[in-house]
């Protein structure tokens, strides 16, 4: 009896552990237990709760579920002795795969995965098509583009991707058009001759309507009558959105058809980014590199969140953190609910087609006399070869998987009572476009899930301290750092060996909001160009003006500034702190012992510098021969334990050797053994 009162309080333990995991269904137990003739949760709705207290004292007692549960003798015979889970996903799609991929891959974190649908991938799952062999996705076409390095570093570490400069056309007046908007498409409607941008800029200007008083437009209706003007809102934007939406468009707020790009030029090309790629094998197969090949990861396909197997709670201890992907309203079971568009999809195949069925790879048609928005042939992406093609033929739809936030003036209204409910859940954090009621591109959602990683998990408010020695570098690389970091306590250091004035605070860190960490202070200190960066670093000692953290960078950093952040923010997290960690740099572990057949270390001089070194730190020769670049995050303890226990050393026997010049000796040897000199004991 004493092991079943132990099961059930674990149980319950973890059910009030989900601060409001309010399961609509019975609750369901292995087959050697006996299951509840009633649920254990109550329903609770938000139109009928009016605080976070009332929803609270609607919950069951502890001493309630214990004892119904003891009445009914709720016990499993059979739970598996697994380990528990660190971290909770809801949703295996874009952001779900991140946050799940970076809590296992960075922190060690053993994390679970809860998918709904039978596969993983989210709306982005891809599959070869059976009768044509042909890669499509099942809800839609994907394509990849972005601007963001951060983002093209990350998707990079998964997956190999092609080039592909998205095309769309426009099925209108019986003609095909250009989509986005161009000089084509104006001149084929309006059977113009414009020719330049300045051709282009006037005719907008002469059709566009400006809003009352130069007022920003309050919905997508205004916001397209100020863009293009009536005749292109007539024949394209209004029906293609309305069909879309099955809503008038003066009810959409203007972030709809606002992101609509219209060109003053002759660019066809559906986006405009940096970066436009489609993943080598698939969507599903970056997917899988993601998340399937970690061995902390476990994925459960087909499992709803809302009824888990008893398996899976039992091993959901009360403070395991809960990343929630899915559509915001449903978690908390409201009454109203939000509202969303889907798709109905309609599969045509073309059997011996050696060619394309149509022009371009998507064929949109905004016309009423069309059912459908537009039709897909994935044939065209990548140019897969294959004897047959397939088409895909898109119904917008009420009913069906939510895809599309409908952006109403009443639904950003539930969906702000509903954001400050998740205020009072500190485990369960709400994160990607169902969570968040907000469209996202691809590269949107993961750029928001690593935001999401680094302030959410991975962000202590400890102060961090970065510090850089230049000569003529440029130093615009420290606002990505610092967005990248999010930090809100960033200190940066400056020791400036170039003669030139840099005292000057940067600009983007005087401009208030336009990044994420909040910077205490830009501390620039000029220095003779002696020394090497050896100089520099043990200058930054001898201030004894440290942080928890401290990255130290060799001018420009080499390697992603992502992946640099990441091991900042590791180092930041880690309660049990390295006293050092190199960054990695195209010279991580190069030998550089003499003979080599690099003029730089092949000299007496520094073989003899390095030695000196070695004999002090008693540390091996070989050892000091392992190569490191100047850039590395160092302790507090680090860097305290070499500034009291080597400030004689420092003093007499190093700093007059850095002194000597430009490139002594002693600085090569020094700057690369700092890995070395801080990690010793």
């Amino acid at each position: 009896m004493r092991n079943k009162v132990g099961a059930l309080l674990l149980v319950a333990g973890i059910t009030f552990g989900f601060s409001t995991q309010f399961f609509t269904a019975d609750l369901k137990i292995s087959p050697n237990s006996r299951v509840l003739d009633k649920p254990i949760h109550n329903k609770i709705h938000i139109n009928e709760i009016h605080s976070m207290e009332e929803l609270h004292s609607s919950r069951p007692q502890l001493s309630d579920i214990v004892q119904s549960a003891l009445e009914q003798d709720l016990v499993s015979e059979n739970m598996p002795n697994l380990p528990p889970f660190d971290v909770v996903v809801v949703g295996a799609g874009l952001s779900g795969a991140v946050i799940a991929e970076r809590h296992a891959s960075m922190l060690g974190k053993r994390v679970l995965i809860v998918e709904k649908r039978d596969h993983i991938g989210g709306n982005c799952y891809d599959y070869l098509d059976p009768d044509t062999g042909i890669r499509v996705n099942k809800y839609g076409a994907h394509l990849f583009h972005t601007n963001s390095e951060e983002v093209w570093n990350y998707i990079r570490k998964f997956s190999d991707w092609s080039p592909w400069e998205h095309k769309v056309l426009g099925y209108v007046k019986s003609k095909y058009i250009p989509v986005p908007v161009n000089i084509d498409t104006v001149n084929s409607l309006f059977n113009l001759t414009l020719s330049t941008s300045s051709d282009m800029q006037d005719w907008l200007k002469n059709k566009q309507i400006q809003m009352v008083n130069d007022s920003k437009p309050t919905n997508s209706e205004e916001m397209t009558l100020s863009r293009v003007g009536r005749d292109l809102y007539e024949l394209i934007f209004k029906p293609y959105t309305e069909k879309q939406w099955n809503i008038s468009v003066s009810q959409l707020g203007p972030e709809v058809t606002g992101r609509i790009p219209v060109r003053d030029n002759f660019d066809d090309r559906y986006f405009s980014d940096k970066y436009q790629v489609l993943p080598r094998h698939g969507y599903t197969s970056f997917f899988h590199s993601m998340i399937s090949t970690n061995p902390l990861i476990e994925v459960h396909t087909s499992t709803d969140y809302f009824d888990m197997q008893p398996e899976l709670r039992a091993r959901i201890p009360p403070s395991t953190k809960i990343f929630y992907t899915g559509p915001i309203d449903r978690f908390f079971l409201s009454k109203k609910r939000l509202q969303y568009r889907s798709l109905k999809f309609s599969r045509v195949v073309k059997y011996n087609q050696s060619g394309f069925c149509l022009p371009a790879p998507v064929v949109n048609y905004p016309g009423k006399e069309f059912p459908f928005t537009r039709v897909v042939e994935y044939k065209h992406m990548l140019n897969q070869p294959s004897g047959s093609s397939v088409l895909f033929y898109e119904f917008p739809s009420d009913i069906g998987e939510p895809y599309y936030p409908i952006p109403t003036i009443e639904n950003k209204a539930l969906y702000s009572k509903l954001l400050k409910m998740t205020s009072s859940i500190p485990n369960v954090t709400f994160v990607g476009r169902l969570a968040n009621y907000k469209y996202f591109n691809m590269d949107e959602a993961i750029s928001n899930a690593l935001h999401v990683f680094r302030t959410d998990s991975c962000l202590p408010t400890a102060e961090i301290h970065v510090i850089t020695s230049v000569f003529n570098e440029n130093l615009d690389w420290q606002e990505t750092l610092c967005n990248l970091l999010g930090f809100k306590t960033v200190r940066w250091f400056v020791f400036d060996k170039s003669g030139q004035n840099r005292l000057e605070r940067p600009q983007w860190i005087q401009s208030s909001g336009s990044h994420s960490c909040t910077t205490l202070g830009w501390h620039v200190a000029p220095l003779p160009n002696v020394g090497r960066e050896g100089h520099s670093w043990l200058t930054y000692i001898q201030t004894g003006i440290f942080a928890k953290t401290n990255a130290f960078f060799q001018g420009k950093p080499e390697g992603s500034l992502s992946d640099l952040a990441d091991i900042i923010l590791l180092h930041h997290k880690d309660e049990e702190q390295s006293k050092i960690i190199p960054m990695p740099s195209i010279y991580s572990s190069k030998i550089i012992c003499p003979p080599t057949d690099d003029p730089w270390f092949d000299s007496d001089d520094y073989h003899s510098e390095l030695l000196l070194l070695a004999d002090y730190l008693k540390i091996p020769l070989e050892k000091m021969c392992r190569f490191y670049r100047g850039q590395f995050v160092a302790s507090f303890e680090a860097l305290e334990h070499a500034r009291t226990n080597h400030t004689a050393f420092i003093g007499n026997v190093i700093m007059p050797a850095l002194e000597s010049g430009n490139n002594p000796p002693m600085g090569f040897a020094l700057e690369r053994s700092w890995v070395h000199i801080l990690g010793g004991k």
